[in-house]
């Protein structure tokens, strides 16, 4: 699956929100979603498809991916990985949270997600940070503290964009942002 068409089965995802068809209100709902479009839409077939999983390169068998396209294969250890193709890591920005609860969400970008995407051992897979901005929660100036503070003023979504250069060089990063008029899908 490349990068475009991943792009288009977001689009058809907040298309769906945008209808009402369908209402997220956590990173699950959307992985979930992502998932079965992946099946129907993509004709991926579902033994390559993988929810909150771990993969093989990955720093520990603790850590999880929450979407992952690949194989099931022994691993390193004593549990099954996937072997990835493709590893997605999906953040929310909705509605009817706190800028508080935004803020967290934003920082683990920074802090969790960025880095988890820029293992050396994963970096021959296709690597997406998935955001989906219902809120519009990025398009403001980061007023908080990261590190030495460089940061405070700046946009957000350009703090992602250097921090992605910074951790994850080769990682894509689509935005699926909520306009007033409809949803803006780009990838970075």
């Amino acid at each position: 699956m490349t990068i475009k068409e991943i792009k288009n089965l977001i689009g058809k995802m907040c298309d769906l929100v945008e209808s009402r068809e369908y209402n997220p209100i956590l990173e699950a709902d959307l992985s979930g979603l992502l998932f079965h479009l992946m099946i129907t839409k993509g004709k991926l077939p579902p033994c390559t498809l993988h929810l909150n999983t771990r993969v093989i390169g990955a720093h520990s068998n603790k850590q999880h991916f929450d979407l992952v396209i690949g194989r099931v294969d022994k691993g390193e250890g004593v549990h099954p990985a996937v072997s990835p193709e493709g590893i997605i890591e999906i953040k929310m920005f909705p509605h009817g949270f706190t800028t508080q609860a935004h803020s967290v969400h934003f920082k683990n970008i920074l802090e969790r997600d960025l880095p988890k995407l820029g293992s050396p051992q994963i970096r021959m897979a296709m690597r997406i940070e998935f955001i989906f901005d219902e809120a519009d929660y990025l398009s403001g100036k980061y007023r908080g503290q990261i590190g030495d503070g460089k940061y405070k003023g700046k946009n957000k979504k350009d703090i992602i964009v250097i921090e992605r250069n910074k951790k994850a060089e080769g990682t894509k990063i689509v935005f699926a942002r909520k306009t007033k008029e409809d949803w803006e899908i780009s990838v970075n």
